[in-house]
């Protein structure tokens, strides 16, 4: 038997209107650490990233809601409401709540349904088997700088929690940034390697990147390439299963090889390197400052 506590905004926040002085302070002070809740270890985050669709819905019936003209929580008509149709990942709290949640260790993405879990220790836990075959996955970190500049196309339902939201990412990232062991990430373009490019100088203790199912373009490589090498404890690197070929890596990783000759571990599995490519590691392992001890 496990017991559970769950946390739901709309049920346990005091909503709007908040008539009470003591309402409204629980409310702010709930805003101001709400990143706690999203990107501890030891909880769990399911995302739910879109609505029922309106076929699902009987407009004829009500639904309670805060009827402002009234002053007080009352049934209204579905059909006299207006819809919120703005897409999930372009609102501003639920993109940093994302975010937060995704700087766990672990993140699972299921496109059929939807849904993001962070935070469980295996596919199965809380589906009962029915995401084995799906792969696990995390949102690229993001700094802070690049967030800043995302808010500006993000919908908020009341701009002044535009600040809130951004000191509060900033907080998550940099503690994240400053302690994290190991990165696992999957599926990213090559615009995701250049934001995650910009978040590696920030990783100080990072040990271990390991990316799975990625794009590049030269850029992206070279962004890549500088990042790695501004990444002092770092030493395994794992870059598999890329989408297409992918000279641009082995030039990356040859540059990275000669810059950092204390990393240890190297891992290309699955990405097709190209002649020019292999010829490149290869002549960067004749530099007698490599000291890898498995490619």
């Amino acid at each position: 038997f496990h017991s559970a506590w769950f946390f739901y905004d709309y049920v346990c926040l005091y909503q709007f209107k908040r008539m009470e002085n003591h309402q409204e302070d629980s409310f702010r002070k709930a805003m101001g650490n709400m990143h706690v809740l999203y990107a501890h270890e030891c909880t769990r985050t399911i995302s739910i990233q879109k609505a029922a669709p309106p076929s699902w819905i009987d407009p004829e019936k009500s639904i309670p809601i805060y009827y402002n003209q009234s002053g007080k929580v009352e049934p209204r008509p579905i059909k006299s409401l207006i819809l919120n149709d703005t897409p999930y990942i372009q609102r501003g709290w639920t993109q940093a709540e994302l975010l937060w949640s995704s700087s766990r260790a672990q993140m699972l993405f299921i496109p059929e349904l939807n849904l993001s879990i962070s935070g469980c220790t295996t596919d199965a836990e809380l589906l009962d088997g029915e995401a084995n075959n799906t792969a696990q996955r995390a949102e690229v970190p993001v700094t802070p700088e690049i967030f800043k500049q995302r808010t500006e196309e993000l919908v908020f339902t009341h701009r002044v929690d535009l600040d809130p939201v951004i000191r509060l990412q900033a907080k998550v990232f940099h503690y994240k940034a400053s302690s994290a062991l190991s990165l696992s990430l999957q599926q990213l373009t090559a615009s995701d390697v250049e934001t995650l490019a910009a978040a590696l100088p920030h990783y100080v203790v990072l040990q271990s990147l390991a990316v799975s199912h990625l794009e590049l373009n030269e850029k992206a490589a070279k962004s890549l390439e500088h990042a790695l090498l501004e990444v002092p404890q770092l030493r395994s690197i794992s870059f598999t299963d890329c989408t297409k070929p992918c000279p641009e890596l082995a030039m990356a990783m040859a540059g990275v090889l000669k810059g950092r000759g204390f990393l240890q571990h190297l891992d290309l599995t699955g990405c097709c390197l190209t002649t020019a490519g292999m010829e490149a590691l290869a002549e960067a392992l004749k530099d007698n400052s490599v000291s890898l001890h498995e490619l």
